[in-house]
């Protein structure tokens, strides 16, 4: 990349730039991205530190039903992040640390239930609340073996659900 990005330079007609000059351009590139990303790293720390808001992370792969549980909790003045498979979920918790998880048993890529485990069992999540939410019939036996602090069978009442955040998360 940074041979194109010299050949483009050193063959335009608007530079004159000589091999030592190419590289100290370069260079000076290198370290303003560098700068641009502790700035973007701390200003996302400080906006974390800052808010009032709780964030919630939620887990599902029904994109429709991702979205309105999305809406609820913004309108009851939560942040939320959505996932709608679970291969990220693990990174995506551990980045944004949340202050709960509302997470489906049954994820496409990895199940509700090994995730909940994972993070569980993982120094940098294992105190975030976990909710279960699913229509499985042993909800509360997967919610309980896999370590989650309760579960919300579907279909569910949004309000239960905000109920159950609160005992959680509280305001």
């Amino acid at each position: 990349m940074a041979e194109m990005v010299g050949i483009f330079i050193l063959d335009s007609p608007y530079f004159d730039f000589d091999k030592a000059s190419m590289s100290a351009y370069l260079c000076g590139v290198i370290i303003v991205q560098m700068i641009w990303g502790i700035f973007l790293f701390n200003h996302k720390q400080e906006l974390r530190m800052n808010t009032t808001k709780k964030i919630v992370l939620v887990a599902d792969d029904d994109n429709d039903l991702l979205q309105l549980v999305k809406m609820q909790l913004q309108q009851a003045g939560f942040t939320v992040q959505l996932a709608l498979n679970g291969n990220g979920i693990l990174k995506m918790a551990a980045d944004v640390h949340p202050d709960i998880i509302l997470l489906d048993i049954a994820m496409d890529g990895i199940s509700g239930g090994d995730i909940c485990k994972k993070l569980k069992n993982t120094d940098k999540t294992s105190g975030i609340p976990i909710i279960m939410i699913s229509a499985n019939d042993n909800i509360e036996d997967i919610a309980a073996s896999c370590g989650a602090n309760d579960y919300v069978r579907k279909p569910f009442n949004l309000q239960a659900v905000k109920d159950k955040i609160s005992r959680f998360v509280p305001a």
